[in-house]
């Protein structure tokens, strides 16, 4: 490259030495007239004209350096771009010779895959036909043919190469290879040939055909002589017939599968056994068509055949093993389940013979009934039970839950016995142990250990007042006279109760502190249970007590609504209110100040029902009042009454609320319904469906206890609400706990985003009052500004307001 092209100002030293006779022209010309017109005498003028020359000879010098220097720079410049062209084209040198390099490698692999190709194609067991396509698919040539298909079909390359399909297969257009040879030419979709026996032409004994079409647009044709197959198969199909007949003449069923478990065989005795056609069974799992249960616990066993084809040894049944017919029948049966194996020993299948031990089955459980169980009564004696009792206690402590041991003696037996005769005495007993077992659940074990003597257990209990109901439910069943010798007698049982782990955890141990119990409750009168430790027995009573007189609170009249006014944060009016549940009562000494707090009796009414009675009673008693507030000219306010998880379940729940806002003549809008997060735990689905048939009624949904339930976001955006209620347990140390107050704003932030009514619940300082204002919450309630007082007090409050 011309780098004095490629830079048009570059010095050169003819440029240079024009510089310099250009400037030392100028010099000459204009310093000695400079000179002439400066010196006023020859002195000066030689002065001056020393001067000059010194003055040019210094100007000159600077004017030669830079001008030199500037050339230097320029050569440099130069000298560095070489560098680079140079470096550039020593990088392209070596990219083409990359370049080059993996050129001859390509070469090399392409040589090397067409030697593969052809080493393949000439080794190749089956035999291979190349063809080429001529008028348009019409008429097809070889163009290629392995040693294989000259082998199978007594080809010649040499004489084949360059002929017709037709020229060397006459038949090939009746047996429709030519139809299917254009087929694949058009379309480029394969065509594959079954095996088919020829007996004409060039073709002779089993072939097999497989015909698809190259990138290239040729057509390959690989064929196999399968004629040795087709004869072995002939011969193994003789030699199934013959196992056919015999498996169809023998007492056992059997059933053979693959090794994944899939039927493939059912001989006519497996289709009675399990009532399942071999038609409908073949090609499903062992499971489906041998269904097997334990005959004593009816949960699932292990198919035998499973194991056998895991362990690849021959298993039998486990013992007490049923077999579920179609029809629900249960089959006791046995059986033995064995791999089949290849001639290499690998496992291919299994085979399941088994038959119906019914007969033997039942004189096995006959004897062993009698062996566990109470001849009189046919309820299971002590071993028996002692054996339920260490299952029972062993699945507790893995459950973490309770178990319970009713030991139950009757009052006063021995005077039936002793009047009536022992023969009455036996019916009597047996009556008493249906009783018994009628007031219980079916996984409980009632026994007797003889005389009158019952011990029961209850297993999975979650609370120990279970139990104590449970024994109310066997008391209940006495009350009922007995029917002896024509004679109404009324006979009273005594129950001890011990509970796991409360009072132990050994079989001897419960079964003992029981008996205790029970001689406690003898001692009491009788007709009555105890528990073994005086302390939660005396829990159990004071629990069953709010029960009996909370199911009489409302017919006594006894509950009473409280409100507790809702403040609108920025106008400080009252805007609305919550209607508290109150039940006051002096019945038993329940409550010495007359007062029992929702959190005594909530709980009950909930586990027991009577939320459901007593939540209707509350909503229509709260409606009733913000309807006669609005008739005595006072201004509207929000009603916000609690409802229970239970009492939206209830099936009628919808009807009934638009029948109370009727009834009080309330306009929905001024009524909201408090719900807790826990009422979407289940089914949110229909929840989400059930709170959207309450918003076209007109009525309010407020989010109760908002953060301390679960708190899904997700449930959030989903809910069709109108109030965000944040918990107290948030409001009490805002000015003080920064997280806390931050977890505040949030959500806060997070409602108004939502376009959701902001209320904080327990506002009771100033303080809080200020942060709560500050972050423009909407609605405050707390002990601030009242505590829930009855409904004259919010009337005070409001004509204040």
């Amino acid at each position: 490259m011309n780098m004095s092209q490629g830079n048009p100002r570059r010095l050169t030293p003819l440029r240079i030495a024009l510089i310099y006779a250009v400037f030392s022209g100028v010099w000459i010309l204009t310093s000695d007239r400079w000179v002439k017109l400066a010196a006023p005498n020859l002195h000066t003028a030689e002065v001056l004209s020393t001067l000059k020359g010194w003055l040019f000879v210094l100007v000159t010098a600077a004017l030669l350096y830079f001008l030199i220097r500037r050339a230097l720079k320029a050569l440099e410049d130069s000298e560095a771009s070489l560098v680079r062209q140079f470096s550039r084209l020593e990088e392209a040198h070596a990219e083409l010779e990359a370049t080059y390099e993996e050129l001859v490698r390509a070469q090399a692999a392409v040589a090397a895959g067409e030697t593969r190709y052809r080493a393949m194609f000439e080794h190749m067991m089956s035999a291979v036909a190349v063809y080429e396509a001529e008028d348009n698919g019409q008429n097809f040539v070889f163009r290629d043919i392995n040693p294989a298909a000259e082998r199978i079909d007594g080809l010649v390359r040499e004489e084949t190469l360059g002929r017709s399909l037709l020229e060397l297969y006459a038949e090939a257009d009746i047996r429709g290879f030519l139809a299917a040879f254009r087929q694949v030419w058009r379309t480029g979709e394969s065509v594959h040939f079954p095996a088919t026996l020829y007996e004409d032409g060039r073709l002779k004994g089993w072939r097999e055909n497989e015909i698809y079409k190259l990138p290239s647009g040729e057509i390959v044709a690989i064929f196999n002589d399968v004629t040795a197959q087709k004869e072995a198969e002939e011969a193994l199909w003789r030699e199934k017939e013959k196992a056919q007949v015999t498996l169809d003449s023998i007492g056992d069923a059997v059933i053979t599968t693959d090794i994944q478990g899939q039927v493939d065989y059912l001989n006519p005795r497996a289709e009675q056994l399990t009532g399942r056609p071999a038609r409908q069974a073949i090609g499903k799992p062992i499971d489906d068509v041998f269904p097997i249960v334990n005959e004593e616990s009816g949960k699932s066993v292990e198919n035998p055949l499973r194991r056998c084809l895991r362990e690849g040894r021959i298993v039998g049944l486990a013992n007490h093993t049923v077999l579920i017919h179609s029809d629900g029948r249960r089959i006791p049966i046995e059986d033995t389940a064995a791999p089949i194996r290849n001639r290499a020993g690998h496992i291919v299948g299994s085979v399941l013979v088994f038959h119906d031990v019914s007969k033997n089955r039942k004189l096995l459980r006959q004897l062993t009934h009698q062996a566990y169980h109470d001849s009189l009564t046919g309820l299971p004696n002590r071993h028996l039970f002692n054996e339920h009792l260490k299952q029972a206690l062993a699945h507790a402590q893995r459950a973490q839950c309770k178990s319970a041991v009713l030991f139950l003696d009757i009052d006063r037996f021995k005077l039936i016995n002793d009047t009536l005769g022992h023969s009455q005495g036996d019916v009597f007993l047996r009556e008493a142990s249906a009783r018994i077992s009628r007031a219980l659940r079916s996984e409980d074990t009632v026994s007797r250990w003889g005389g009158d003597e019952f011990v029961i257990l209850l297993p999975e209990l979650l609370e120990a007042e279970h139990a104590a109901k449970a024994a109310q439910k066997i008391i209940r069943a006495f009350s009922a006279p007995f029917h002896l010798s024509r004679q109404e007698i009324f006979v009273t049982p005594s129950i001890g109760i011990s509970l796991y782990p409360d009072d132990g955890t050994l079989v001897e141990e419960l079964i003992k502190q029981a008996d205790a119990a029970m001689y406690r409750a003898k001692e009491l009168g009788g007709s009555r249970y105890q528990f073994f430790t005086d302390s939660l027995n005396q829990l159990i009573k004071e629990r069953m007590t709010v029960e009996n007189l909370l199911r009489k609170a409302v017919e006594r009249e006894e509950l009473e609504l409280y409100y507790q006014p809702q403040v609108d944060l920025h106008s400080g009016a009252v805007v609305g209110v919550e209607a508290l549940l109150r039940w006051h009562t002096t019945l038993e000494g329940l409550a010495p100040e007359g007062l029992v707090m929702p959190g005594t009796f909530v709980p009950v009414a909930e586990e027991t029902g009577l939320i459901i009675p007593i939540g209707e009673w509350v909503l229509r008693s709260a409606c009733a009042q913000n309807r006669a507030w609005r008739t005595h000219g006072y201004p509207p306010l929000r009603m916000a009454v609690n409802i229970s998880a239970r009492q939206l379940r209830e099936p009628n729940f919808i009807d009934d609320l638009r029948e109370i806002i009727a009834a009080g003549g309330l306009d929905p809008e001024w009524l909201e319904l408090e719900i807790t997060e826990s009422v979407i735990i289940g089914n949110p689905a229909a929840t989400v469906h059930l709170l959207q048939e309450i918003k076209h009624l007109g009525v309010r949904i407020s989010l109760d206890d908002f953060g301390t339930g679960y708190s899904s976001l997700n449930y959030l955006r989903h809910l069709p609400i109108d109030t965000l209620k944040i918990d107290k347990s948030f409001i009490e140390n805002i000015a003080v706990d920064t997280k806390g107050a931050k977890v505040v704003t949030g959500i806060i932030q997070l409602a108004h985003n939502l376009d959701l009514t902001v209320l904080a619940e327990g506002v009771e300082t100033p303080a809080q009052e200020l942060f709560l204002l500050a972050n423009r919450c909407d609605v405050m309630q707390g002990f601030l500004f009242s505590r829930p007082v009855p409904a004259e007090e919010i009337e005070k409050l409001l004509s204040k307001s």
